[in-house]
């Protein structure tokens, strides 16, 4: 068994406050849910920035890679209008 983790970076440049921010990243967390990865919001106490940590357990590398694709899929789709990050690595 393999652990793809995953941290994703979001710069907004109009969230509205902690509560905006809070809204994006639930909302994004949400579909990220939805394909089997577990998800925990790290943001500090900036609201421009967020900061979502991604973790889920894969049978090989390939489907370590294919699900951090679809996770930039998701991003490029859900997450365009703001300035996004993502590293991901396999443990």
């Amino acid at each position: 068994m393999i652990i793809a983790a995953a941290s994703i970076r979001l710069r907004m440049l109009h969230p509205g406050g902690l509560k905006g921010r809070r809204k994006v990243l639930h909302s994004l967390s949400r579909r990220i849910r939805t394909r089997n990865i577990s998800v925990i919001d790290v943001s500090g106490e900036y609201a421009m920035e967020g900061e979502l940590f991604a973790v889920a357990a894969v049978h090989s590398e390939a489907q370590g890679r294919e699900l951090a694709q679809n996770l930039e899929r998701l991003l490029a789709q859900h997450a365009s209008e703001y300035e996004y990050e993502l590293n991901w690595e396999l443990q």
